[in-house]
């Protein structure tokens, strides 16, 4: 990685020929909530090197793209998604990165809770080679039944090594929703073993609380939490916000 940041700093002088120069489109800057223009993006080695009014690192070789004053945003990440129960990673490339979605985070209760790691094993394998950025969160809460009432498969309990090694794993970013929150809201010693196996490795803590309010949205917080997609209203998701937890809408 050292090599190409030196590639990319070449580039941002100047002093080397970028890769791709995109230029004549508007560009969101998510940093600082501005649309600017007249601007160029400079590319190499797959990875922005520049972005400013300069033009001396277009070379010989290097790719020209119109933006047509089209607008440059980043990639979308879809920080929660379910995609193994309903289509390949092949199918989900071609359907999502048309509309700019260029990083799913796939929740594997459905593999994992099945197939242990070897089902991380599949999704990873099934993902290598495509121009999708794919990363995953592992179950930690175990399998709660109202699942099978929906027709899903019974699923296993991962054990406490199995968790820890598939959180090692660079493209696990956390612990996927935890199913069973009033467990965890009621002091429940294994349930916070298990975040805190996530919380030792720097990982993110996913949260998964229909229906809980106020004071149990605290105590969720307070367990680890870092986020819940299931907020319903518009009150729903402020009381997530006010317990500190990002929330992830939904349709």
């Amino acid at each position: 990685m050292t090599k190409i940041r030196k590639q990319l700093v070449e580039v941002a002088r100047g002093d080397r020929p970028a890769d791709l120069y995109i230029e004549n489109g508007r560009i969101l800057n998510v940093y600082s909530g501005e649309i600017l223009s007249g601007l160029g993006i400079a590319v190499t080695a797959g990875h922005v090197a520049y972005v400013g009014p300069g033009r001396g690192m277009i070379g010989a070789a290097t790719r020209r793209l119109d933006a047509e004053d089209r607008y440059l945003v980043p990639g979308y990440i879809d920080p929660h998604a379910h995609f193994d129960c309903f289509l390949s990673l092949r199918s989900l490339a071609a359907s999502l990165l048309p509309l700019g979605t260029t990083t799913p985070v796939n929740d594997t209760l459905a593999m994992v809770a099945r197939f242990g790691s070897g089902g991380l094993d599949y999704l990873r394998a099934a993902g290598a080679g495509l121009p999708l950025h794919v990363f995953y969160t592992v179950p930690a809460s175990g399998w709660a039944p109202e699942l099978e009432d929906l027709g899903y498969p019974a699923g296993r309990h991962l054990s406490d090594a199995e968790l820890d090694a598939l959180l090692a794993d660079d493209m696990v970013l956390g612990t996927a929703e935890f199913l069973t929150w009033r467990r965890l809201i009621s002091g429940d010693p294994q349930a916070f073993g298990r975040l805190e196996l996530a919380r030792a490795r720097g990982k993110l803590r996913e949260g998964h609380s229909p229906g809980a309010k106020a004071d149990q949205l605290q105590a969720l917080a307070a367990a680890g939490i870092s986020d819940c997609h299931e907020a319903i209203t518009a009150d729903d998701a402020l009381q997530r916000l006010r317990a500190g937890m990002y929330v992830i809408l939904r349709h």
